[in-house]
């Protein structure tokens, strides 16, 4: 492959070969020359190393930016989180409640900045999930708790409707069903206008 610049000062690319031309079969009697110009190729070949070298200098960048702004984020996230531990400890009846939907809510918090930390096992696909006991219920009220507030402002009910034949404790991992199931809730809550959403577990 040989570049080559035009009179008008374009530059182009051909793609060529010689290979022997035989009188007969111990007699070489000239050349023959192929060519072909491939500069629509070799432009479109650059473009895409130039596209790639950019993707790759995109996601370390990604990396980086979401590294810096996880442990900036989680400094004060534990502060938060051991402020409202503290309070717990000697919280009245009528704060108790609020105060376990922060630390609930604190505590997924922190779990999802974690993650953005270990950036590159979410791209490699290598987030495990725990295998701990938790109380599902618990988790079920937890979450509706967190959205009540949000519900009572549309003037809607949120209901949770927790099957009695469900064990107390399951084993799992509670902070990505509850990632899920607040999800779901939460939709369900922004896109209802009127009426009810209730969260039913059986």
């Amino acid at each position: 492959e040989d570049s080559f610049v035009r009179l008008d000062g374009r530059k182009e690319w051909l793609k060529w070969e010689i290979r022997p031309w035989y009188e007969n079969k111990d007699e070489i009697g000239g050349i023959i020359m192929f060519t072909e110009v491939i500069t629509e190729e070799k432009e479109a070949k650059e473009e895409l190393i130039r596209a790639k070298e950019g993707a790759e200098q995109a996601a370390i960048a990604k990396t980086d930016f979401l590294s810096t702004m996880s442990h900036e984020i989680r400094t004060p996230m534990n502060a938060v989180l051991g402020f409202t531990t503290l309070l717990l400890q000697n919280a009245r009846e009528d704060q108790m409640e609020y105060l376990k939907m922060l630390k609930y809510s604190g505590d997924n918090l922190l779990v999802l900045i974690n993650d953005i930390l270990d950036f590159s096992k979410i791209e490699a696909g290598k987030i495990e999930f725990e295998k701990v006991d938790f109380n599902l219920k618990e988790l079920i009220q937890n979450i509706q708790g967190a959205l009540l507030e949000k519900a009572k402002e549309k003037k809607i009910l949120l209901k949770v409707l927790i099957d009695d034949e469900l064990p107390e404790m399951v084993k799992g991992d509670p902070v990505r069903l509850g990632q899920i199931l607040t999800n779901l809730a939460s939709n369900a809550v922004k896109f209802t206008d009127t009426g009810k959403v209730t969260i039913c577990a059986s």
